[in-house]
């Protein structure tokens, strides 16, 4: 009887296995219901039992205590982080300083992460194995994230992930059959990315190289960047190379402007308040431009 039932589930698994594995949708609806679970498990019990710390406690002052427009210029260290100061102003005016809903918030960060790296594989032509196999090891991997407990100014690198990934899988949409509005999505997000933090100007950069690599697999490719310019990439390769410049315009002036501030709140020597005066302000900003 036993051996009965057990010959019955082997015969039905193998009947359902290949109708999973039928097309990428199906694919990858089966991987995400069959393990999402992990991620609450391993994510959330084990590891997600954070609180605020380090540079939490200052982006959050700054949420607190000033405007946002006002805040959105201001530095963090030494780099503007105008996006990242969005997202905690919003997070704060929803949740307040509650780390039950900031926790949340990174647990299903974690999983778009997860996911559209997933989608990514299965785009490529993975199977139903290899993508499951995939998507465990990933989930097992980011147990260790030492932004799980705690530190939440640190998502700031999962959020730029995120948005690389969205990237490079628009742009496999787009260059499959899908709508031309992918192809600004990917611009979109890329565009994004650095004013979360300018580490993230990275990721227009890995977009490009993607849509250059990828069609080296096309019939009659080469490896002349000029076709980069060609009228179906040429918008998409002159927004990303605008969007890297605009965001290095933009560093360059806010940290040219941060220093300046600087030197304008030493004392100085003709006058006796902490102010200094516009002559020797501007004395000491050429000098330290000069790198005396």
């Amino acid at each position: 009887m036993v051996s009965r039932s057990a010959h019955s589930f082997d015969a039905s698994w193998r009947y359902r296995l290949p109708q999973l594995d039928q097309n990428k949708g199906t694919r990858f609806l089966a991987v995400v219901i069959l393990f999402t679970p992990l991620i609450v498990f391993t994510k959330w019990f084990a590891v997600i039992h954070g609180t605020f710390t380090y540079d939490d406690l200052d982006l959050l002052l700054v949420a607190r205590t000033m405007p946002l427009m006002q805040s959105l210029l201001m530095m963090h260290g030494d780099v503007p982080v105008p996006l990242c100061r969005i997202f905690f102003s919003g997070m704060y005016a929803l949740f307040g300083v509650n780390e039950l809903y900031w926790n949340l918030f990174f647990l299903f960060l974690t999983l778009g992460v997860q996911l559209a790296a997933l989608a990514i594989v299965i785009a490529l032509g993975a199977n139903l194995v290899v993508a499951s196999l995939f998507f465990l090891t990933t989930i097992s991997a980011s147990v260790w994230n030492y932004t799980a407990v705690g530190y939440y100014s640190m998502t700031i690198y999962p959020q730029i992930g995120l948005l690389g990934l969205i990237g490079v899988l628009a742009i496999i949409r787009w260059r499959s059959g899908g709508s031309a509005n992918y192809r600004w999505l990917a611009l979109g997000v890329s565009a994004a990315a650095p004013f979360i933090h300018p580490s993230g100007a990275y990721v227009p950069v890995v977009v490009a190289v993607f849509v250059f690599v990828s069609q080296l697999v096309k019939p009659g490719a080469s490896w002349l960047p000029l076709r980069m310019l060609r009228p179906d990439f040429r918008w998409l390769t002159i927004g990303l190379a605008t969007s890297i410049i605009v965001f290095a315009i933009f560093l360059r002036l806010r940290c040219e402007a941060d220093r300046f501030s600087r030197w304008r709140t030493a004392r100085c020597p003709h006058t006796p308040s902490p102010e200094v005066c516009s002559s020797c302000s501007l004395r000491a900003w050429r000098l330290s431009c000069s790198g005396r």
